[in-house]
Parts: structure tokens; sequence; C-alpha cells
């Protein structure tokens, strides 16, 4: 029996190496205690965010440790609603992980905060990284829920394009079916968006060099009015445009102004964008 009064501090002490160290409750997420797991969450509250050397909160230890109902009770608790999409140093979120071990927890991967779609430093999706696993009863189950992604239904498609089911040779019913990476349309489809990638880049250095020149004319031309300046000592209009009452100058000046404007935007989005 662990007494709690004046040593909660400790939950928060990492233990380990410099490079290598751990919490608490990483510690009884990896072994699956999940009586010490509800403690520390009761009398420690904050402590479920805590990460690990590698970046790793609970349920990603939990995951990697294949502590199903360690998952289930985390994932319970509001608290822990934040853990599921987080990203370690590797930028595998737990749903990367449970992929990776070809592991299938319902909860995890149908969770409202779970994000299927999301890319580790990899560039790797959970999907991607099931279907390079070897082939086993939970990781077809996996790939089928990984597949169905509620609202955005349009991803089912694009993953039937991209891979074909095809009969699965270890199943001696011959009924069976697994997804296979088909290589060449894959690699077909990666060069089609290179090349898609590469039109864009060229139209856009194209239009950001004919946003500059468009901003440095209009700027000219603001500055160097046609018509000129009043110059009369004793005239009211001193340094006025000479033409400012007429109504084509006027309509002159305006497009001028919004051509400058809209010019500098596009310009200082290029570059906004370009920084992302």
């Amino acid at each position: 029996m662990i007494c709690w009064n004046g040593k909660k501090s400790i939950v928060y002490v990492p233990a380990g190496s410099e490079n290598a160290w751990t919490t608490a409750i990483h510690i009884a997420a990896s072994e699956g205690d999940v009586y010490m797991i509800d403690k520390l969450l009761y009398h420690c509250p904050d402590c479920w965010d805590l990460l690990n050397s590698n970046n790793q909160n609970a349920l990603h230890v939990a995951v990697l440790n294949n502590q199903d109902e360690v998952v289930r009770i985390l994932l319970g608790s509001d608290k822990c609603d934040s853990l599921v999409d987080e990203p370690d140093s590797d930028g595998n979120t737990p749903l990367h992980l449970l992929a990776a071990f070809g592991n299938h927890v319902h909860e995890l991967i149908n969770h409202p905060k779970a994000k299927k779609l999301s890319f580790n430093k990899e560039n790797q999706t959970p999907l991607d990284i099931a279907l390079s696993c070897k082939e086993t009863t939970k990781k077809e189950k996996l790939v089928e829920d990984l597949c169905s992604i509620g609202q955005f239904g349009k991803r089912d498609f694009e993953v039937k394009q991209k891979y074909g089911y095809m009969p699965n040779p270890n199943d001696e019913t011959g009924t069976g079916v697994k997804m296979q990476l088909r290589e060449d349309d894959h690699n077909k489809a990666i060069k089609e968006d290179q090349t898609v990638i590469e039109i864009i880049m060229k139209s856009a250095q194209f239009h950001i060099v004919v946003a500059t020149l468009m901003m440095t004319i209009t700027l000219a031309a603001g500055i160097t009015l046609p018509g000129g300046f009043e110059s009369d000592p004793d005239s009211p209009n001193k340094g006025m445009a000479i033409l400012i009452r007429k109504t084509t100058f006027r309509a002159f000046v305006i497009s001028d102004a919004i051509a400058f404007t809209f010019s500098a935007v596009a310009i200082f989005i290029y570059f906004i964008m370009a920084s992302v």
C-alpha cells in the first residue's frame, strides 16, 4: 500500500538515464498495472500528460507494450483525450504505433480524436504502416477499420485505387482477402504527384514575377501621375494633381491603387505559404 500524503511529487520525478528516462505513469502503463493507473490519475490528476525521453505519453507506452486494458482505461478518461493524437519524437501518434504492431483496439481506432490521416516524420499514415506489417487476422481488421474514415468517405475510394484486393494465399478456404500494395501503381502515383507539384511550383513562380512587375509599375504610376502636379505658388491647389477633377483620372487612380494592393497581397501570400 502506497501512502500518497506528502509523496505525490515523486510521481513527476523522471527515472532512468539522462537520454532514456521515464515516469511512474509510463512504468505503470508498460506493466499493465490498471490499479496503479487509477490511483495515479486520482491522486495526481495532472500527471496524465507527462512525457518520457522519446516524447511519448502513457498511451504511447501502453500501445507499445500491447497493454490493451490500460489503453481502454486511459481512453475512458476525458482528461486523456488529448493523448490520442499527440506525436512522439518520430511523429508517431498512438495510432501509428498500434498499426506498427498490427494490433487492433477498437476504442483507439474509432476514438473521435484519432486522426487516421495524420503523417509521421517518414510521411506515413497509420494505414501505410499497417499495410507494411506481417499479415495477421488482427491486421486485416485493423486495415479494414483504418479504411473506414466516416465523414471522409472519399478516402475509401482513394485507398481502393492505391491498394488492390488480392486473394490471401494463407487462407485455406480461399475466401479471405488482404490488401496488398501494388508497387507499380504506387510508384506511378508518386511520379504523377511530383509532376503536378512541379507544374504548380512553376506556375507560382511565373505568377509571382507578374505580380512583382505589376506592383512596380503601379507604384511608379502612382508616384508620377499623368499631368503632373500643380506648381503655382499662388494656387490654392498647390501640390495637388492637375487632373484631379477629371473623372477618367480618378478612375485611373482607383484602378492603380487596386492593382497595387492586389499585387502586394499576392506577393505577401506567396511568401507566407512558402514558409509554411
